[in-house]
């Protein structure tokens, strides 16, 4: 069996990632994303580099909407601009109810939260421990703001 090195798994990884006709690279994914979602006004965007605390994914993509309608229309509009790149999701969890929906990259794996439901489950919280990435510079990476639940639940 040949040795392979932690680079050539990646790439493999990566193929099997987006259906092995398009390499995309996690952070070239997470910048397409980035701009996809707010295009579509979302709000309060964290990315979590997760490749050292779990093998699922390189990074944590999360986001707010104010109404469900919002956040499905993020969800459309991310799904819809990227399979037109020919990266496809492998799966979509939470479309209906849209308080909470999951789109998965493989390597990145977006959350769409509707804003009083993100309060709730503090995922930043969760997993505190993970480093934020600045995606305008990507090389840069910041502590995770933490998001009051006097902006979820206005008075």
């Amino acid at each position: 069996m040949p040795d392979l090195r932690d680079r050539d798994v990646q790439n493999i990884r990566q193929k099997i990632r987006t259906g092995g006709d398009r390499f995309i690279e996690s952070k070239k994914l997470v910048s397409f994303i980035d701009k996809i979602v707010k295009d579509k006004k979302a709000e309060d965007v964290v990315v979590l580099d997760m490749r050292r605390a779990s093998d699922l994914c390189d990074y944590f993509f999360i986001c707010s909407a104010n109404s469900t309608r919002q956040a499905k229309a993020i969800a459309d509009a991310l799904q819809g601009t990227l399979e037109k790149k020919k990266v496809k999701s492998w799966h979509v969890e939470g479309y209906k109810e849209a308080l909470w929906i999951v789109v998965d990259y493989i390597s990145v794996v977006v959350h769409i939260f509707y804003n009083e439901t993100r309060s709730f489950y503090r995922l930043e919280r969760l997993w505190g421990d993970v480093p934020c990435v600045d995606v305008s510079k990507f090389k840069k990476q910041r502590k995770c703001k933490k998001i009051s639940s006097k902006k979820a639940f206005p008075t």
